[in-house]
């Protein structure tokens, strides 16, 4: 064989060896692409799920029933003043109060009006309980049909009108619970704020608070 014929083989063997590299070298990059897009596409349906979690829980589409229970208030509003004739300088009614959208599986429900003066220290106003699952107001006044247990003030079985001598305005919260079932409360005059918290705890369904504040003269 000549010189010139043996190196057409080698270049023709070269030129073949070229082309089966650049096909392999090809169909692994293909193959690397395509795995690439397929991960991304799972990423995509991930990220696209995950989005779709935070978006109905941001949307409220899946809601808690909790949620929905408010307490409101015809004399008052939330972050505003506690009307006078609600206090000791007025007529010394206990407020008016209105709640909607209270969770399946209510019961009853219970009202606390409490006041913190101070780290760890807390007065009481007002404590209700065993208030019918029929019941959404309780007019100025009244009781709405429950047991009442006693309050900081007097100790007695009623409401005590706020009558703080402290300057400066003073906040007080009333908070409406929705419950699962009526608690079980043996004697109202053991019933003050931590003995009506613990015993609505366990069945407490949602809760709905306003608070108002008050500056005497």
């Amino acid at each position: 064989m000549s010189k010139t014929s043996h190196r057409k083989i080698v270049g023709l063997f070269l030129a073949i060896s070229a082309v089966v590299i650049v096909s392999a070298c090809s169909s692994q990059s293909s193959d690397v692409a395509e795995n690439a897009s397929a991960t991304t596409e799972i990423e995509g349906v991930a990220t696209a799920n995950d989005s779709m979690v935070t978006s109905t829980i941001e949307s409220g589409s899946t809601v808690n029933a909790a949620s929905d229970f408010v307490v409101t208030s015809s004399a008052m509003t939330d972050g505003g003043t506690l009307p006078v004739q609600f206090t000791c300088d007025g007529a010394s009614q206990s407020p008016p109060l209105s709640w909607a959208g209270a969770p399946s599986g209510t019961k009853s429900f219970a009202v606390l009006m409490d006041h913190q003066p101070g780290p760890g220290d807390w007065h009481w106003y007002w404590t209700l309980w065993g208030i019918p699952s029929s019941t959404s107001s309780i007019a100025a006044g009244t009781n709405g049909g429950a047991t009442i247990g006693t309050n900081s003030v007097n100790g007695e079985l009623a409401y005590a009108p706020p009558c703080s001598k402290g300057p400066g305005a003073k906040a007080y919260t009333l908070t409406v619970f929705a419950l699962s079932d009526t608690p079980s409360i043996s004697n109202a005059s053991s019933i003050d704020r931590a003995a009506l918290l613990a015993a609505i705890d366990d069945i407490t369904l949602a809760s709905s608070s306003l608070t108002v504040t008050y500056t005497r003269s």
